[in-house]
């Protein structure tokens, strides 16, 4: 709950002092390679991509025999290419309005806003006890 209550805090803190010179910095055109190579390691060594592709194709695909379970397999990869790499290419894509400083106050102060309603709900929940 001290990790939400300070990612928030930081979150805010960066909603209200952040300058010019960060949106300036994020709007530089990044290469393809860069953006490729970017994909690639969010893709790899996000460790949610293996738990989610293991726990569904081990689980929901053990479900299907024969050439359903191929088909089931080949399903899950596909969607997952697409998934990451429009992630990926999306990013790319709003990183110019989303380097805004008037977005990013948004976002900022949406993610601080989360973060302490998960920790108020958390106290709330260990209260309830």
């Amino acid at each position: 709950m001290a990790f939400l209550l300070a990612y928030g805090a930081m979150s805010f803190k960066s909603a209200f002092t952040s300058t010019d010179d960060d949106a300036m910095n994020m709007t530089n055109q990044k290469s393809l390679k860069v953006v490729v190579i970017t994909s690639l390691i969010v893709t790899f060594l996000n460790p949610h991509a293996y738990i989610d592709t293991v726990m569904v194709i081990g689980s929901v695909g053990g479900q299907y025999s024969g050439d359903a379970k191929i088909y089931f397999l080949m399903g899950a990869i596909s969607a997952s290419i697409v998934w990451f790499s429009s992630l990926a290419l999306g990013a790319a894509k709003l990183s110019v309005v989303l380097a805004k400083p008037k977005v990013k106050r948004v976002i900022d102060t949406l993610i601080g806003l989360v973060m302490w309603f998960i920790a108020w709900s958390l106290l709330m929940s260990w209260l309830a006890r």
